[in-house]
């Protein structure tokens, strides 16, 4: 059921891979050549992309997943059974006999995590022409480049998405601006990042040249997650700093995914760009808290009540005034 604060209509398409997250932990993550032991704690049902799903459809956007998985997998049954309690679309999922089942390795260090994602080596991505007007009525496709690029033609496939208006929005990795031409990640409406990722794309310019650049090819909001010290938001028209929550950190895993997702629901309402973030923040900062990669899964009155009561300093007008 879609929230009463959002038009009947809206929704969002994911493109993504689930996946099965195997959480491990240790003292310390080992230098290049080195050796730590780990200790495996369990099994849970991730993939970033359907994290991110799943948020949105904690908030009670209609929502659906496009992933290619194993069939007659006692896995994949798991998987979708997860995908399905959450709230999730699953027609537009795929199954294959020739693909692996998918893994996600999460080694968990005190206050953060290290993610080591097993390829699973997909094939290409067909949409099909009776999928077609489902994709083209969407109010936002959230996936990333990478996921794009697995899409057979994929750039004439964004043409027709922009074509029909639908707002494109990716999470942008350290790793996906090694493979993936700034051609195809500036042609997002929204760009998230987290610090690593802006730094890899600013490479040897200015924090301004770079988003001078994004915004001149057709980007409208770009946000960096700076982790315990907050998130950045920058339009054409200025930026602006939101602060972190101070919280007590349980397991990160997931906190990008809510915060993206969290700042694009609030976008859907109709709200600023502020709000958004303030949410976002809210909603991200909360998800540390809890452990698992869908812990950023509440609903829409609990942020907003947690934004409420909150006493933080939010919002401020900033300019870029710090390396990243």
């Amino acid at each position: 059921m879609i929230h009463e604060k959002i038009s009947k209509g809206n929704y969002v398409i994911a493109i993504g891979a689930a996946a099965f997250d195997e959480y491990y932990t240790t003292d310390t993550w080992p230098q290049e050549g080195g050796k730590t032991m780990v200790e495996y704690k369990e099994d849970m049902i991730g993939g970033m992309i359907p994290n991110a799903a799943c948020v949105f459809a904690g908030y009670g956007i209609e929502t659906y997943l496009v992933d290619t998985l194993k069939s007659n997998s006692r896995k994949t049954e798991m998987i979708i059974e997860d995908l399905k309690a959450h709230g999730l679309h699953t027609e537009l999922i795929r199954y294959r006999d020739d693909i692996p089942d998918a893994r996600t390795i999460i080694i968990l260090t005190g206050r953060e995590r290290t993610i080591l994602v097993v390829e699973p080596h997909k094939p290409m991505l067909d949409i099909k022409d009776s999928e077609l007007d489902l994709f083209r009525n969407a109010s936002y496709l959230y996936t990333t480049p990478v996921e794009l690029k697995n899409i057979r033609n994929y750039m004439e496939f964004l043409d027709d998405m922009k074509a029909h208006q639908v707002k494109l929005a990716f999470d942008i990795e350290e790793s996906t601006v090694d493979t993936c031409d700034r051609s195809l990640i500036y042609r997002a409406d929204v760009l998230f990042f987290n610090e690593f990722g802006f730094r890899k794309i600013k490479g040897n310019r200015s924090e301004t040249e770079t988003l001078s650049e994004m915004f001149e090819k057709g980007v409208e909001i770009a946000t960096i997650t700076l982790g315990e010290k907050g998130s950045f938001t920058a339009t054409k028209d200025g930026s602006f700093r939101t602060a972190a929550l101070k919280q007590d950190v349980v397991d990160t895993t997931g906190a990008g995914d809510t915060f993206n997702s969290s700042f694009i629901t609030y976008l859907l309402m109709g709200k600023s760009i502020k709000e958004a973030a303030l949410f976002a923040n809210t909603a991200g900062g909360y998800s540390v808290t809890q452990y698992g990669p869908k812990g950023g899964v509440n609903e829409l009155s609990f942020i907003e009540n947690l934004v409420t009561k909150l006493d933080q300093s939010y919002g401020r007008e900033t300019r870029w005034d710090r390396k990243f």
